[in-house]
């Protein structure tokens, strides 16, 4: 008897819309099918052929030489992040489901699941498929524990729970099972997710070392795309270590990468690198022409860059001095999350806290930290964004004359920055 026919007949159970009543009815009792659904039954062979049968499935398992190699095909689309061909791969994959389940690759499909829906920005469905695998993680071995932390951590960088996301990556890198994996790939991509969240969280060390590592591999394989993810990455934990010229030389390195081999999103980020440079330094006409460029390659996307690249027009104007062009960028960043298009909470956030920095505070703005803006980034653990506010919402209270207040809050983000680098020299 098929080892594994507990897990085949509860998913093609649950696919069928069937209650274990409503399956076990006229066959055996429902006590004795949950116990053969967690595969901790004997199970009488003239039984589980009446349940398959019902089920419309085979209870030997199926032998398929092909499936193997067609599923770390499409483990490798991903990882490569060929989404197109992981599309294609992805429908082939759901109708061979059967066989996946008697070849032992069920756990590693939904896993890698988990992770084509993160890719694909399908947030419904990732946040399904987390909750569903969540329920079974003991019942995963070495590498699908591996797998399971390192797509949770994905999972959590998408819905911008970067503390998460971190504390995942950093345990899945402790649990690299290195003998399952022929080249180094796997190993380097996981040091490029944890630079990435590092970078998102002012983990300025961490993403460091983690880039650098990556980087140096992405070059000697020729990973090209990646080599211009990673130097933006290089240049960002440069600009913060006011190391600008190193900073600088990073992002045209990306740029360079960016026009080879004709990639308008690292282009993109490359405007907008160099304008978040230029606007550190105060130098807010330079940093003004690279947001443009940045806003006119992203016009009319509906998308996050878009939002970006008009925000960093609306700073750069206020600490201008032009308060009528940067009022007039505010009202497009409004204007542009008004159009029901899948903004993040953080951005959105900003926008508004805009919003009140250039036509006055009031107890409007009161409302929007203590209510939302706050209580969102304590959720969310993002530190340093924290403190950011913190002491905008204390110099709101100074200057209502509320000093304690102030210095509460004041005081609160000194501690949160804090706690940034003792985590970052951790």
């Amino acid at each position: 008897m098929n080892k594994g026919i507990g897990r085949k007949i509860k998913y093609f159970r649950i696919k069928s819309d069937m209650t274990q009543e409503e399956l076990a009815k006229d066959i055996v009792s429902v006590s004795y099918l949950s116990k053969i659904e967690r595969n901790a039954a004997d199970a009488n062979p003239q039984v589980v052929k009446q349940i398959c049968e019902r089920l419309g499935i085979k209870p030997e398992r199926t032998q398929d030489n092909h499936i193997q190699k067609e599923v770390h095909q499409w483990f490798n689309q991903l990882l490569n992040g060929e989404l197109i061909r992981a599309y294609e791969s992805y429908q082939m994959i759901e109708a061979e489901i059967e066989s996946i389940i008697d070849a032992g690759l069920y756990w590693l499909v939904e896993l890698h699941t988990l992770y084509y829906f993160v890719l694909t920005d399908r947030e419904e469905l990732a946040e399904r498929k987390y909750i569903f695998l969540q329920q079974d993680i003991d019942k995963f071995n070495e590498i699908e524990h591996y797998y399971w932390l390192k797509f949770s951590g994905l999972y959590f960088a998408d819905r911008y729970e970067y503390y998460d996301a971190f504390q995942s990556l950093m345990r899945a890198e402790k649990m690299y099972p290195k003998e399952h994996f022929q080249d180094e790939l796997e190993i380097h991509d996981l040091y490029f997710q944890i630079a990435k969240v590092s970078t998102n969280l002012y983990y300025t060390y961490h993403a460091r070392v983690y880039i650098n590592r990556a980087l140096t591999f992405y070059k000697n394989t020729y990973r090209l795309r990646r080599c211009g993810e990673s130097h933006l990455i290089v240049g960002i934990t440069a600009k913060r270590m006011n190391e600008i010229n190193e900073a600088i030389e990073h992002f045209r390195l990306a740029k360079k990468l960016s026009e080879t081999i004709k990639d308008d999103h690292l282009l993109i980020d490359y405007h907008r690198a160099m304008g978040d440079v230029y606007r550190d330094m105060q130098l807010n006409d330079e940093a003004i022409e690279y947001y443009k460029r940045t806003y006119e390659l992203t016009k009319h996307h509906y998308s996050e860059r878009e939002l970006q690249a008009i925000m960093g027009l609306c700073r750069s104007y206020a600490q201008k001095g032009d308060n009528d062009s940067a009022a007039y960028w505010c009202e497009v960043a409004q204007q542009l999350i008004q159009t029901g298009e899948s903004f993040s909470q953080l951005l959105s956030y900003e926008v508004n806290s805009y919003y009140y920095i250039l036509h006055g505070f009031d107890q409007g703005f009161e409302s929007l930290m203590v209510n939302d803006v706050l209580p969102f980034l304590k959720e969310k653990q993002l530190h340093y964004t924290y403190a950011h506010y913190l002491k905008l919402t204390a110099n709101y209270y100074y200057n209502e004359r509320k000093y304690k207040v102030s210095a509460d809050y004041y005081a609160a983000a000194n501690e949160l920055l804090d706690v940034v680098r003792v985590v970052d020299n951790y």
